[in-house]
């Protein structure tokens, strides 16, 4: 029987594992005989969210699934950002099995001067009040998330990450959450990077068949075993 290369799959901040998008990437992939998982990044919680804890926690699913497997690391939004900087940390043993990372509309650089999801002014309502609501996809309500997620995460430098496996970016040019600039930048430094930009949104899920076709293509062109 074939070992086919198992599938981690990241969701953004404030969503989940019963996402749309992890859901369509879970079940496409699952059809084909790929384990999938897909974890909760709410770590600890998404009130007191820890970019630590969320980091921590997906390399310790990587280095366990590596351990017997092939992977890849599937990351969306925030998830493209726990990906990179989790594979950064990894033991150079896990990522020799790690056969490539997908971003999708990652958030790399939160603060860039010009392309940063966090303004200076969301900034400091964030830092004056103690809280800032995100939305909760599964629910629609907004939670109040500590500033505390703030303080770590500049912490994270994605200028620091190298990438020694093939990776694929896909961004929407109509991205109004993260822009596309972002992915543009970091591919431009990365030989190993692959970036496609699409016509569409922060979700890319215009075309949700090109977008896990897209996916399954690089998986397959980056497998041991081919045509998985």
């Amino acid at each position: 029987m074939v070992d086919l290369p198992q599938i981690i799959y990241l969701h953004g901040l404030g969503s989940s594992p019963e996402s749309a998008k992890a859901r369509l990437v879970g079940d496409h992939f699952r059809s084909r005989g790929h384990t999938v998982h897909t974890p909760s990044l709410a770590r600890p919680s998404l009130e007191k969210l820890s970019v630590r804890a969320v980091v921590s926690h997906v390399t310790s699913l990587v280095q366990q699934v590596a351990t017997g497997h092939d992977l890849f690391v599937v990351g969306s939004s925030f998830g493209g950002f726990a990906a990179a900087h989790a594979y950064q940390v990894c033991s150079e043993e896990t990522k020799s099995r790690i056969r490539g990372l997908v971003l999708l509309a990652p958030v790399l650089y939160p603060w860039h001067r010009t392309r940063g999801l966090l303004t200076p002014e969301v900034e400091r309502q964030w830092r004056e009040q103690g809280v800032y609501p995100i939305t909760e996809s599964a629910t629609g309500k907004n939670v109040l998330v500590h500033y505390e997620f703030i303080e770590e995460l500049r912490t994270y430098d994605s200028d620091a990450v190298t990438l020694g496996v093939p990776t694929l970016i896909m961004h929407g040019t109509k991205d109004v959450v993260v822009s596309h600039h972002q992915s543009v930048e970091f591919a431009a430094r990365r030989p190993s990077v692959e970036l496609i930009l699409t016509p569409d949104d922060h979700q890319l899920l215009a075309e949700p068949v090109t977008l896990v076709r897209r996916i399954e293509g690089f998986i397959n062109s980056n497998s041991l075993v081919q045509g998985s």
